[in-house]
């Protein structure tokens, strides 16, 4: 009997005795687990079949049993089945994708719906027959290890919250095995703020005894987070007495209450737990963007990453003056768990930033200070400009944006520092600041191409000690094309990526004001950046105070950097040069949304960043590239913890070298939890300014390389709010870069209007850009696999794209070509038959004709059939270098043998131990070669009087020799072994016509032309030298000049 799950469990529940002898199929709706083992445990012999009516009834099916999971089988006789991804090309096991059927029982399609079925009755790509159709069933499956099938859902049931892609039925299947849970079905509720939210509908066990449905929703809670990620656990469950039902038994979504439904909603989560947690539960949600956040609500399950971190860190040390970090927030990441870490903490949050007052020194920070130097001693051009191009759609008033650029320049100090140096001191940087309307504004007309005339402006250096570290460019013409681009570049030293956020709002804001010939009404803020400068270096204190923070930091990094290799052994296309010359390319592949979400479901699941994956992934990729086991990289951390320093523009970037340790053939869940701990570790400790960690560690220096690491990973996030500055729509230009600081340095992206992205810039003197973009290409690759099975081993992964698999695969290996040489035997034969007199083979008795070796073999190949060899049975010859040696050789061919070529001078323990290894079943001898003691093999002694008759009887069958398959054995080689043994090595006719196919192009013979025979028999090449010299496809033959080989051994 076939019914669907809904209505077997309705009769498990009411007459399970009406089962008894029933086999059951189980089909229309996926199988709970609770469902099958119930069936188990009933001794029913059950069946869960699949397949959906276009497909003639079923198309896979399986027994169920309580060995394993729940599957949908394996495909039924003549079906094929098939998990695609949205390109249609075949999904890797274990990778969820999209399930079609094809074979012979796809249907015609939809009576008069042409659109419909040419929409679901598609083209099968992978059958050899033409004109195969497949169909596209909407439901989602992935291939286990043992070829069966995981169901999981339609499609359309696969839904998206807080932006992971979440499969409903999986949630319900944990449910499900709940034993307090009869039934469950999740959906997804929409709240007026457009916000998915995941709503359990649940039908309590135990229904029987009561007309109250009740369940703890606690425990049940509890239940699902041992099975599933935080972000998975629906936040409001709704207890059911029974689901509502459509007429054929499946269950009616449609007809199910909504979360606010009277007497069912049970459980929103606890409201706070006092001022701290009511505080903290506030903070999380503003950082996060949403309504609420509750007190038990993990920060980074709901799409919290590093970045937005330091936001939450900056906001409670203002709101709570406690002294949090980041990794406090990664080890308590709700706002309960939070809130015991701030009570704990609240003395206070290291020294605070003032505003000094007006005149008072200026001084740089540790990281500009480091740019500065960089800037003099390496002369490093354009190569820390930073560009931010705005597409204008309206025309820009020039005054006006010259006023809101010199009102930019007021706010923002950094805008308008240049550096001196203290005449008594050449070695020290005395910041000075210049006129806010010395910044560089110029209006210029493009007639070149747009993209160009980018990469000329920004690639242009800024004088440090003359000129602000800011030049605006109002570009408009024909290489422009409609309305305008403003274009800012800023020299690195005064602003990072963070700082474009608060400039545009800035100059946007005064452009506005100065548009109606008013000034900007704005609060000042409250540091510059000189503040921070100074309070950063009173907080770090003295490198020489062991009980400074500067000092405690620096202990940690020589611990985690002692003995860091001085550079990546990486493939590069070309030699490093002794200076380099920062020139670089930037190569960019997109991310596909669905592996987006999955790495970030990935990144919670086992309690990391998105950006750690990511930095995995590069450490991984670079092993596999032969980087080592030992991988330093660079990534830059933000130092924007102080509440008032999330407006200010400002160069706030340091940058930490992570080490990860990838030995022990980990998985990529093994490197994850390696990471964490560094990056943790790494985060805890990043007072320490980079160029310090330097000194104190004094590597071996060389102005080729990057100091510590060469390679840098980070993660961004652009800006939304780009789409409607200066009254106009705008939007943000992608600018070229044809700069590099590093060999190599990978961004994660995730850009609200291009999408997320792995961009790679890459050295241009070291790496070709073709180069550059399988790297990048082959991380994205390796993101995918990681994405879909992170407890395989690194080595396990696949580093290769799609198209870079094809292109090593096939553009590397077309070398198609048809196999056209014959059997030597054959070729003789033929020969013989055609040029009787023609020269065969030399010898040291002179020359022999193919007529005079053909009559050789076939005498030979009578003899061998006299002594019973057959076709696959082992001959091993043992005969000097005559035109014998060659006549036995092909002899043993023309029966269908393999043979065994035996050097006569070859120890002779070594040929008995060939002889009976390969289980010869005749040795070949004489021209005065015996057999050596302790061989047991039959021996034939050709140079004996019965051998040497000419009149032994055959039937004629040599004329023509025995026909043989192509992968049948020709010949066996031994080679030395490792053991000590030599080890037998056998080659097949059609291994051998292929060779001599190859050679015969490659070393053409005209008639006449002789080879000459000298290497050792025993070695694989003699086969050349003994078989090439015969007719090729084209007729043409020499002859073979079979000689002793010289003294040395044939060398």
């Amino acid at each position: 009997m076939q019914a669907t799950p809904s209505l077997w469990r309705s009769l498990i529940e009411h007459a399970p005795s009406a089962l008894t002898g029933l086999r059951v199929l189980v089909g229309g709706e996926a199988v709970p687990e609770p469902l099958a083992a119930r069936l188990a445990e009933l001794s029913i012999e059950a069946h869960n079949v699949y397949g959906p009516t276009e497909t003639t009834i079923w198309s896979t099916t399986t027994p169920l049993d309580t060995d394993g999971p729940v599957t949908i089988g394996r495909p039924m006789a003549n079906t094929r089945v098939y998990v695609l991804d949205a390109a249609l090309r075949p999904a890797p096991v274990g990778v969820v994708g999209d399930l079609y059927i094809a074979g012979s029982g796809v249907g015609l399609g939809y009576l008069g719906r042409f659109d419909l079925t040419s929409e679901r009755f598609v083209a099968d790509p992978f059958a050899a027959e033409p004109g195969s159709r497949m169909y596209r069933t909407g439901d989602l499956a992935r291939w286990r290890a043992d070829g069966t099938l995981d169901f999981l859902g339609r499609a359309d049931f696969q839904v998206k919250v807080r932006g992971f892609r979440i499969e409903l039925g999986e949630i319900e299947n944990a449910l499900e095995t709940s034993p307090d849970v009869a039934r469950a079905v999740v959906t997804a509720h929409e709240d007026a703020s457009g916000s998915s939210h995941l709503v359990a509908h649940v039908v309590p066990t135990g229904l029987a005894e009561t007309t109250d449905p009740s369940l703890d929703t606690v425990a049940l809670r509890a239940h699902l987070a041992e099975r599933l990620p935080d972000y998975m656990v629906p936040g409001t469950i709704v207890v059911l007495s029974s689901l509502p039902l459509t007429a054929n038994g499946k269950v009616d979504r449609k007809a199910l209450p909504g979360p606010a439904a009277s007497g069912h909603v049970l459980d929103h989560g606890r409201a706070p737990a006092g001022a701290a947690e009511e505080i903290l539960c506030g903070v999380l949600a503003e950082v996060l963007g949403r309504d609420r956040v509750g007190p038990d609500e993990d920060f980074f399950a709901l799409g919290g990453h590093s970045l937005l971190a330091a936001r939450v860190v900056a906001r409670v040390r203002s709101l709570l003056g406690a002294d949090v970090g980041v990794r406090d927030l990664f080890e308590a990441p709700t706002a309960a768990a939070l809130a015991r870490r701030v009570t704990d903490t609240a003395s206070g949050a290291g020294t605070p930033i003032v505003r000094l007052p007006e005149g008072a020194p200026r001084r740089l920070s540790h990281a500009q200070h480091r740019l500065w130097l960089i800037d003099r001693v390496h002369e490093s051009g354009g190569a820390y400009n930073v560009p931010l191009a705005v597409r204008v759609h309206d025309p820009l008033n020039l005054d006006a944006l010259r006023a809101a650029v010199v009102d930019l320049a007021e706010r923002h100090e950094v805008l308008r520092t240049v550096i001196d140096v203290d005449p008594d001191d050449p070695g020290t940087p005395v910041p000075r600041l210049l006129p806010a309307d010395t910044v560089d504004v110029a209006a210029e007309h493009v007639d070149r191409p747009f993209e160009e005339e980018l990469a000329r402006i920004t690639a242009l250096p800024f004088d440090l000690a003359a000129r602000p570290p800011l030049r605006v460019r109002l570009l408009t013409g024909p290489g422009v094309g409609e309305g305008c681009v403003l274009l800012l570049v800023l020299h690195h030293i005064a602003a990072d990526e963070w700082s474009f956020g608060p400039l545009l709002s800035d100059l946007d804001l005064a452009y506005r004001a100065r548009a109606r010939g008013v000034a900007p009404d704005q609060a000042p803020l409250p540091f510059r950046y000189t503040d921070y400068a100074a309070a950063r270096a009173e907080r770090l204190g003295d490198a020489a105070d062991p009980d400074s923070r500067l000092s405690r930091a620096l202990d940690h990094w020589r611990r985690h950097l002692e003995g860091i290799p001085d550079e990546l052994a990486l493939p590069t296309d070309r030699p490093r040069p002794a200076t380099p010359s920062h020139s670089g390319g930037l190569s960019q592949v997109e991310v596909a949304p669905e592996l987006h979400e999955s790495l970030r479901a990935l990144a919670t699941e086992h309690g990391v960043t998105v950006f750690m994956v990511v930095q995995a992934a590069v450490a991984t990729l670079l092993h596999r590239m032969g980087a080592g086991e030992d991988i330093p990289l660079g990534s830059p951390v933000a130092d924007r913890a102080d509440e008032g320093l999330q407006d200010a523009v400002g160069f706030f970037l340091d940058t930490l070298v992570l080490r990860l340790d990838l030995s022990g053939r980990p998985t990529f869940a093994e490197l994850l939890a390696r990471t964490r701990e560094v990056d943790l570790a790494g985060f805890a400790h990043a007072d320490a300014p980079f160029d310090t960690v330097v000194e104190a560690l004094r590597p071996e220096r060389s102005v080729s390389r990057h100091p510590l690491f060469q390679t840098m990973v980070s993660y961004q996030r652009r800006p939304e709010g780009a789409d409607a500055l200066f009254g106009s729509t705008t939007h943000l230009v992608e600018t070229p870069l044809d700069t590099a600081r590093f060999d190599l340095e990978f961004a994660y992206i995730e850009d609200p209007r291009r999408g997320t992205r792995v961009a790679l810039n890459h050295s241009a003197d070291l790496f070709e850009t073709a180069t550059a973009d399988r790297l990048a290409a082959r991380l994205v690759a390796l993101l995918e696999q990681v994405a879909a099975d992170p407890y395989r081993a690194l080595g396990a992964f696949d580093v290769l794209g799609a198209e870079e698999r094809a292109r090593v695969l096939d553009g590397f290996n077309r070398t198609s070509t048809a196999i056209t040489a014959p059997r030597p035997c054959d070729a003789v034969a033929d020969r013989a038959a055609d040029e009787p007199d023609a020269v065969a083979v030399e010898d040291g008795e002179g020359a022999h004709t193919y007529a005079d070796l053909h009559a050789r073999v076939d005498r030979i190949a009578a003899l061998l059939r006299a002594r019973g060899v057959r076709a696959g049975h082992v001959v091993a010859v043992a005969l000097p270098r005559s035109v014998d040696l060659v006549a036995a050789l092909l002899a043993v061919q023309r029966v269908g043998g393999v043979y065994l070529p035996l050097d006569p001078e070859f120890p002779a323990d070594r040929i008995v131990y060939m002889l009976d290894d390969s289980g010869a079943v005749l040795l070949l001898t004489g021209g005065g070669v015996e057999a050596p003691a302790g061989v047991t093999t039959p021996v034939l002694d050709l140079d004996a009087a019965p051998a040497k008759t000419a009149a032994v009887p055959h039937d004629g069958a040599d004329d023509t020799g025995t026909a043989v398959h192509p992968a049948a054995p020709a010949y066996v080689l031994y080679t030395s072994g490792s053991t000590g043994r030599p080890k037998g090595v056998l080659i097949d006719h059609r291994n051998l016509a292929n060779f001599l196919t190859d050679m015969a192009h490659r070393a053409p013979l005209a008639s006449g032309d002789r080879w000459l025979a000298v290497t050792t028999v025993g070695f694989d090449i003699s086969a050349l030298e003994l078989g090439r010299p015969w007719p090729n496809s084209s007729g043409t033959a020499g002859s073979t000049s079979c000689r002793p080989p010289p003294p040395c051994g044939g060398c």
